[in-house]
């Protein structure tokens, strides 16, 4: 039904693969999220002990991810966004069935080789195979900004089943709400190979070359620069207020347990609502104008955030974030890849993302101390400083 749906709004068969892989996937993904940490603690593992597993699966990633962006724009992007797949699966499937301190370290870095294998391989797939069947470019810019929306806000609506998912398979031991997802992402990365065509970028060196071009060409183009400031000032001021809005709601409401998972439920369909949005927005007032709009809405929102304590506005806020959150990647992505040479796309985008993931590591620990110095009356204000930065990069970025 999802199929004939696609079908008929006039996508692409690639994109009608994105789409429909991108829910599976994200539906799939999401299951282990509410167990994995209590999984481990319950297997025995001491909270210092998750943290050094943590540890080392983002040192994993950011040691591996621009690299196998070089390898999957010479040997394929979707062949090496499928193996990301299956590592990720297998990863899943070791730390459910390991109970050796060792074996999970060793899962930690299979895991974190299959994140980096898969960032920025299937965008860049799907990007380039349009290219491909589309070039005339205002109708190829339409079909990214739809695929991009329909994309993740079905993942976002997706995921909310995955909650359910999740508890009815830790229902039977804690251990299958990680268990099961493994296995199905390993099917998955296997039925992904085989459909569909394969690409790659356009130069055809090794991945050491494109690597290497790559960053030559990252630090020449100014334009490109200042799209990657803009986008580590949106990663790390969205993720200030992803490891804060919890503890928020909390100490200032004493928001019960219970009502989290409802509010979280309402906060994915915030965001699918406005991914849905995003391009018929974008078709009046253009990408540009789109984050404009976002990122203004973004910096207003998190000012109201910080200085109301009123409890329906507050929640109201939280909901009016996501929803601007929802709105922003469509064209933020597009905008991206429109800038990024087809043979260097996905080695640009790991690049990206190995940056977004720095900019996590860094913001962490970061929040935490201006949450307890300066408290929620200032942090989300900064934060909304950040937006207005992040906005007048991005804005210099199109500019010029």
């Amino acid at each position: 039904m999802l199929r004939k749906l696609l079908k008929q709004r006039g996508l692409p068969r690639a994109g009608r693969i994105y789409i429909v892989f991108s829910g599976l996937i994200s539906l799939v993904y999401e299951i282990p999220g509410a167990y994995f940490i209590l999984m481990l603690y319950k297997f025995g593992v001491s909270p210092e002990r998750i943290g050094f597993i943590l540890l080392v699966y983002h040192i994993t990633i950011l040691l591996f991810d621009y690299p196998t962006g070089a390898i999957a724009d010479r040997f394929g992007r979707k062949r090496t966004y499928c193996l990301g797949l299956v590592l990720e699966g297998s990863a899943f499937v070791t730390f459910s069935l390991a109970k050796d301190y060792s074996v999970m370290l060793l899962a930690a870095v299979i895991s974190g080789l299959g994140v980096a294998n898969m960032s920025g391989s299937f965008v860049a797939w799907v990007v380039d195979e349009i290219r491909e069947e589309v070039r005339e470019e205002a109708r190829y810019k339409d079909l990214m900004i739809s695929i991009f929306s329909l994309a993740g806000g079905l993942s976002r609506a997706i995921s909310i089943v995955s909650s359910f998912v999740a508890s009815a398979l830790a229902s039977f031991a804690i251990h299958i709400a990680v268990l099961v997802p493994g296995i199905l992402l390993i099917v998955t990365g296997l039925v992904l190979m085989v459909v569909g065509r394969e690409n790659y970028g356009s130069l055809r060196k090794s991945p050491i070359t494109i690597a290497v071009d790559g960053l030559k060409y990252a630090f020449k183009e100014k334009r490109f620069l200042l799209c990657t400031a803009s986008y580590c000032l949106i990663f790390g001021a969205f993720w200030a207020f992803a490891i804060t809005w919890q503890i928020f709601l909390s100490d200032v409401f004493r928001l019960s347990r219970e009502s989290y998972g409802l509010l979280y439920s309402m906060m994915l369909l915030s965001a699918s609502l406005g991914s849905f949005l995003a391009p018929l927005i974008s078709k009046r007032i253009s990408e540009k104008g789109v984050l404009t709009l976002v990122l203004a809405g973004l910096a207003v929102s998190f000012v109201i955030l910080g200085i109301t304590r009123e409890f329906i506005t507050s929640i109201a806020t939280i909901l009016l974030i996501e929803f601007w959150s929802g709105a922003m990647l469509p064209p933020l992505r597009t905008v991206l890849n429109l800038l990024i040479p087809s043979e260097y796309r996905t080695s640009l985008l790991s690049l990206i993302s190995s940056v977004g993931s720095l900019t996590r590591a860094l913001v962490s620990p970061l929040a935490g101390v201006m949450l307890v110095s300066l408290g929620y009356s200032l942090l989300y204000p900064v934060v909304a400083f950040v937006w207005i930065v992040a906005l007048l990069t991005l804005r210099s970025a199109l500019a010029s």
